[in-house]
């Protein structure tokens, strides 16, 4: 017994949206089906053209053309096209497939369109789907015009529709929904360079500017000859190629760029990208993955400059901005760097890292909102931003706080102040802070005194650098303090005097160097080394002692402390390094103990000494034999001091004995008197 059924079918097809609707009722099973009835496609500009209709109805067979029996004729979809089936047996598996074969022709533009279909029904127990069967992602380029069409061409997308379900379920036709949306495939103002496993990178932009969006994935076609990348998901986008200053990739859209989305493809973004993109408003980051940017990268150098400043959006997937990301690199002025007023995190923010010298020199940058989600800021992340005047971290952060201008981690670690030193004179640091963090109160110019709290252990590098105003700083009774790392108090040129607690063993290199108004300081008995240019360029120092105990003077430790008068070498000294005391004019006497092994090159060149007193066989050895060390610490002396101890024991050196005269006897301090030859 069959059943018969008619099958309204009405597809309704927009440049925006394509509708398949299919009517009726039939019932499935080892059954028979009657379909007749029209297919009506409406489309105004011919754009479409329906070759065939194919029907299957039994799975391991072919699908049967409808336009070869003549129950189809082909025409383009704005036009009444008939259908007409006969009896048809239902497979075992109950279903069956048609096939809308249709073409893309040339319209007036000679676009091409990409698609997407979906297919809903209100039925339970039955199945509809409804795809494109074509491996191109789009329906193919038009290459002819409609009035030269042919039935035999080849360049087909098809639409395959199957509906099933179990054996003797009666289908309500009028209740499936399948549609085809249709949307005009965009030309893409860039050209890429394609690698082999399918990502590619943007070679140059070629549009007129303004919203600019970069594609995560596109495809490609020829047209006249001519490669056109447009919408599609044949490559993906994953870097951003390097340019120059003269020709980088977003070059010829200097002065018209006013917003850049990067999408979350991007996984490297080259040197000199988006450089003086004067007119730049808004930079929309969505990269997940990318790489860090090298320490001289100009990705972003002189952008915004010309406008009101730039505000960057940081995408909810974001999970860290690069080292050096929104910085055009190390040692150039603020005014290269890119004019960023604002930063907004999204709602939803994953981002767990904000990297080194990632918004270094920003200083148009005003306040900063950091979420819940951050848990790492390098080191210099903000350095030098002068203009920022609000950090706030979320409340829920369990690894960041701010706290009355001051940033801290989860230690209590002072990372960063932004910076209270433009705002305030003085600044009392809270107790139990253990740590000042590098770069914490750098270039904080009206800063003038701070008291450190006993509960902090270090003062990280550079964490007061360049602070020009600072006078006073007081560390308080029972200082837990045993480090000060490098450049600490460097160009902290207003600082006269500084009493370093007894408790400090550590005084890291350039700790002190030029601050120029220092005139006297005591190192405590616990440092065992004086470092690489400790107190250089210190020239008002005037005296120094240094404690028992501490075995090296490092290079240039005291290099340009031209007022320096006295200074006392401890016998427990064994080195003392290249250019130690180098530029010390003002120094007129030194001894130099017997502990002493090593002297290196230009230690003690232009001292001027007029007195030298040596406890050491390796200075009576080599003094003056060249212009090293040795040398220049005879250069201007007039009178030698030599323990008596070392004269028979070893052989002065020529310079000494050429160029003066040793007394008879030694002196009741147990000193032989060397006078300088007349």
């Amino acid at each position: 017994m069959s059943a018969k059924v008619k099958l309204m079918s009405v597809i309704s097809l927009f440049i925006l949206m394509l509708g398949v609707l299919i009517l009726g009722v039939f019932a499935v099973g080892s059954q028979t089906i009657h379909l007749d009835g029209n297919v009506n496609f409406n489309v105004g500009d011919k754009s479409l053209y329906v070759k065939d209709v194919r029907l299957k109805e039994d799975m391991s067979s072919d699908p049967v053309s409808l336009k070869e029996t003549g129950r189809f004729m082909p025409g383009y979809i704005n036009e009444i096209l008939n259908m007409s089936l006969g009896d048809e047996n239902i497979n075992s598996y109950g279903s069956i497939m048609l096939y809308f074969d249709i073409i893309n022709t040339v319209d007036s533009e000679g676009k091409s369109s990409m698609y997407t279909v979906s297919a809903t029904t209100t039925q339970n127990g039955v199945t509809v789907s409804a795809v494109v069967d074509n491996t191109q992602g789009y329906i193919p380029a038009g290459t002819v015009a409609p009035e030269d069409i042919t039935s035999s061409m080849a360049e087909t997308a098809t639409i395959v529709v199957t509906i099933s379900g179990a054996e003797g379920t009666i289908v309500d036709l009028s209740q499936i929904t399948i549609t085809l949306t249709i949307y005009e495939l965009e030309v893409y103002d860039f050209t890429f360079t394609i690698n082999e496993d399918s990502t590619a990178t943007l070679d140059t932009y070629t549009g007129d500017g303004g919203d600019v969006v970069i594609p995560s994935t596109f495809s490609t076609r020829v047209v006249d000859g001519q490669t056109q990348y447009i919408s599609g998901n044949d490559y993906t986008v994953t870097a951003i190629a390097a340019g120059s200053s003269s020709n980088g990739p977003f070059y010829s859209a200097q002065s018209t760029l006013t917003s850049i989305t990067i999408p979350e493809t991007i996984k490297t973004i080259g040197d000199y990208a988006f450089y003086n993109c004067t007119y730049l408003t808004e930079i929309n980051y969505n990269a997940i993955e990318a790489n860090d940017l090298s320490d001289f990268n100009h990705v972003f150098s002189y952008a915004g400059q010309d406008g009101e400043g730039i505000t960057v959006n940081i995408g909810e997937n974001v999970t860290k901005i690069p080292n050096y990301n929104f910085c055009s690199g190390l040692y150039m002025s603020s005014s290269v760097m890119p004019k960023i007023t604002t930063v907004n995190f999204a709602e939803n923010s994953v981002c767990t890292s904000i990297g080194t010298y990632a918004f270094y020199r920003c200083s148009s940058l005003t306040s900063i909102a950091i979420p819940a989600s951050v848990t790492s800021i390098g080191d210099r992340a903000f350095r030098d931003c002068s203009g920022l005047t609000l950090i706030d971290v979320d409340q829920a952060n369990e690894n960041y706080s701010s706290e009355d201008g001051v940033l801290f981690n989860e230690d209590k670690t002072i990372l960063i102040q932004y910076p209270i030193g433009n705002t305030r004179i003085s600044y009392t640091i809270a107790e139990g802070v253990t740590s000042i963090g590098t770069y914490a109160f750098y270039r904080c110019s009206s800063l003038t005194s701070i008291a450190i709290p006993a509960s902090v252990t270090s003062i990280s590098s550079s964490a007061f650098s360049d602070c020009s105003g600072l006078t006073s700083v007081d560390f308080g009774e029972n200082s837990q303090l045993t480090s000060i790392s490098s450049s600490a108090f460097r160009e902290c040129r207003s600082l006269t005097s500084i009493t370093i607690p007894d408790s400090v063993t550590s005084i890291s290199s350039y700790a002190f160097s030029y601050c120029s108004g220092l005139t006297t300081i005591t190192i405590p008995e616990g440092v065992t080394s004086i470092s690489n240019s400790t107190f250089s360029s210190c020239n008002n120092l005037i005296s120094i002692t240094i404690p028992e105990g501490v075995t090296s003077i490092g290079d240039w430790a005291f290099q340009g402390c031209s007022s320096l008068i006295s200074i006392t070498i401890p016998d427990s000294v064994t080195s003392i390094g290249d250019s130690a005391f180098r530029d010390c004019g003002s120094l007129t006497s030194i001894a130099i103990p017997a502990s002493v092994t090593s002297i290196v090159d230009h230690a003690f060149q232009w001292c001027n000494f007029s007195t030298v007193t040596i406890d050491s066989s390796y200075a009576y050895q080599n003094a003056g034999e060249s212009s090293d060390a040795c040398g220049y610490l005879l250069e201007d002396a007039n009178t030698v001091y030599v323990n008596a101890n070392l004269v028979g024991s070893y052989t002065a050196s020529s310079y000494l004995t050429s160029n003066f005269t040793r007394s008879g006897t030694a002196n009741e301090d147990g000193y032989y008197i060397y006078t300088r030859n007349a």
